[in-house]
């Protein structure tokens, strides 16, 4: 009993110093973020913080890991049955990723703004769920390769993603799959775009 009441502190602790990292990169940016910073708004001491962390870029990376850990997740979920995805379905994992982009949107934006490399790393993350999880069936006109048909995909999506971001998430998820679908659409079905 007193293992777990330790370790539930422990993981409080964690998540608290979390929560203050997010916080505080939103409110000042990460470059003038302190450990004195980051203990006094979790609440912790730093004895507690280096138990944890060596520092905050650590504590950063930790971050970065839950939410691309988060979207995998979240990605890999519709596909425990199948290993298939239907061009058609892509627009369904578009959509995935905006809700998921959606609810997490103070993380998003504290890691946008912290040198996490995060705009690189959605796109691998992504891609790399794509390429070992799921193949590209039909649903797509024959000349286009399925690699390159989810790599621009991805591309536009993020692309989309970071404009979302910087207009505050006025639009919804869905309006924002829309915008992809008819972007996506467009491009892939106008003969002026193709050779």
């Amino acid at each position: 009993m007193y293992e777990l009441t330790d370790e539930c502190s422990m993981e409080h602790s964690t998540q608290a110093m979390k929560s203050a990292l997010i916080e505080l990169i939103l409110d000042q940016g990460y470059d003038q973020v302190t450990l004195s910073d980051i203990v006094r708004t979790a609440g912790t001491h730093p004895d507690t913080f280096r138990e944890h962390f060596a520092d905050k870029d650590e504590l950063l990376e930790r971050v970065t890991n839950d939410f691309l850990n988060g979207l995998g997740h979240v990605l890999i979920r519709p596909y425990v049955r199948s290993r298939t995805l239907h061009a058609n379905q892509l627009a369904a994992e578009a959509l995935r990723i905006f809700r998921y982009i959606y609810e997490h949107r103070p993380v998003f934006q504290a890691l946008l703004a912290a040198p996490a490399n995060l705009h690189q790393r959605l796109y691998s993350r992504i891609r790399s769920h794509q390429s070992t999880t799921v193949r590209l069936l039909s649903g797509r006109p024959e000349e286009i390769d399925d690699d390159l048909l989810i790599s621009y995909t991805i591309t536009t999506a993020l692309g989309l993603v970071m404009e979302w971001t910087r207009q505050g998430f006025k639009a919804t998820a869905v309006d924002m799959v829309r915008q992809l679908n008819e972007l996506v659409g467009t491009r892939l079905s106008n003969p002026a775009c193709r050779p």
